[in-house]
């Protein structure tokens, strides 16, 4: 593959932010899952194949605490570039990785273009594929604009099926940016889907793309009875979702997760709501064609950022230590775990 994240560990040089880090790790549980996990096998720039998932624990652990991450669900990055070698290299990478470190389990990147009966048979060779990763970027060409496609463009009823029949989860992120979770589509057809579909479990990635809190508080009501919608908190660095998710939702359905090197550890910054829409704001220039305009910001990665969120909302809502081990390694475990075959 041709694209690369480049290791930077400057974001651990500053005193505020060493502090931060002592504090996570004092607060964070012994033990976590991580329930939302990209990962390419050539992602990290100067780490090979052989090493590169053992230097993404190992970034984990450098935020969370040391010998913490027991396991999670490792997937591929959902690119809309690959080449049909690349798709296939990236599926068999975490599958294989999945198999190799104990706790982890996989979900398999599947494209509303790929064939049911050729996915069912990654699905019997893999028996640790607890999940499908379907992506709106895989709607390319199939719709004019991808952040608009509705659940059933990207992530068809055969897929559904699929989950069904082997008792999967389907990792889903929302589009239709705009309003998201409230967007009248997806108020439509995650019900939908959840009914038609029990057996299937649906993870909303990103507390249903919940980076405006507006917008997640307003759809949140699309949720109630459905007993097979779960929230990863993954990439959610605003308290206030936070708050609404641990006091409005179940909480023995909320998952904690990194979202992966590239876009938790990599990245330094956030995504926060805008209007009725969201924005997002990394370390670099603010301007078209400025390198290094005068307010120039400098960001915690995002993973810090979100864990400072989670505690935040926690303190406020008064989450008990035994819902913070729910939250951050019981109930994924729970859930992905009693999935493989």
């Amino acid at each position: 593959m041709a694209w690369f994240v480049k290791m930077d560990s400057s974001w651990k040089n500053t005193e505020y932010e060493k502090k931060v880090f002592e504090y996570m790790h004092k607060r964070i549980p012994d033990k976590v899952f991580d329930a939302h996990s990209h990962l390419s096998k050539f992602e990290i720039e100067g780490f090979t194949e052989e090493n590169v998932f053992t230097e993404s624990i190992r970034a984990t652990e450098s935020v969370i605490g040391e010998g913490k991450l027991k396991g999670g669900l490792t997937m591929g990055n959902p690119f809309d570039r690959y080449t049909p070698e690349e798709y296939e290299d990236d599926r068999l990478f975490s599958c294989e990785n999945a198999n190799k470190y104990e706790g982890f389990v996989t979900g398999l990147l599947v494209r509303p273009t790929d064939k049911p009966e050729e996915v069912e048979e990654w699905l019997k060779k893999y028996p640790r594929i607890v999940a499908l990763k379907p992506y709106r970027n895989f709607a390319k060409g199939l719709v004019e604009n991808i952040n608009e496609a509705d659940i059933l463009t990207f992530a068809p009823e055969w897929m559904w099926e699929l989950a069904e029949k082997w008792n999967l989860v389907v990792v889903l992120h929302i589009s239709h940016d705009n309003r998201m979770l409230s967007s009248e589509k997806n108020m439509e057809q995650i019900p939908y889907i959840c009914k038609k579909y029990p057996k299937a479990t649906m993870q909303l990635a990103h507390c249903a793309m919940g980076h405006n809190p507006y917008m997640f508080k307003n759809g949140l009501k699309c949720l109630e009875g459905l007993d097979n919608v779960w929230l990863d908190t993954s990439g959610i660095c605003d308290a206030l979702t936070l708050i609404y998710t641990f006091r409005d939702f179940d909480r023995k359905k909320i998952m904690y997760g990194s979202d992966g090197y590239n876009y938790g550890h990599n990245m330094m910054g956030k995504c926060f709501g805008v209007g009725e829409t969201l924005s997002c704001r990394y370390t670099g220039s603010l301007l078209p064609g400025v390198d290094e305009p005068p307010y120039l910001f400098k960001g915690l990665n995002t993973m810090t950022e979100s864990l400072i969120a989670h505690f935040a909302a926690g303190d406020v809502v008064g989450l008990s230590e035994n819902e913070y081990e729910d939250i951050f390694y019981n109930n994924a475990a729970n859930l992905f775990y009693n999935k493989v075959r």
